[in-house]
């Protein structure tokens, strides 16, 4: 697996926190048409996915230094 250096996990979590705070700000969707309740758990997911790579891939980085 392919490791990633820590400018991209910083850009993974900023992701992160836009999707979030998208969802939040707007609860009824994205774009003409869009249910609100799969828009904004879709963002949620998503946003946790790259939460769960950086947490996965900074534990990873610990164990192979070391630490």
């Amino acid at each position: 697996m392919t490791r990633l250096n820590e400018n991209i996990c910083d850009q993974l979590e900023r992701a992160a926190e836009l999707l979030r705070e998208v969802a939040v700000s707007h609860p009824r969707g994205i774009g003409r048409g869009a249910s609100s309740t799969r828009s904004t758990m879709e963002f949620i997911d998503v946003a946790a996915s790259l939460e769960a790579i950086v947490k996965r891939e900074k534990r990873m980085s610990r164990t192979s230094a070391g630490k």
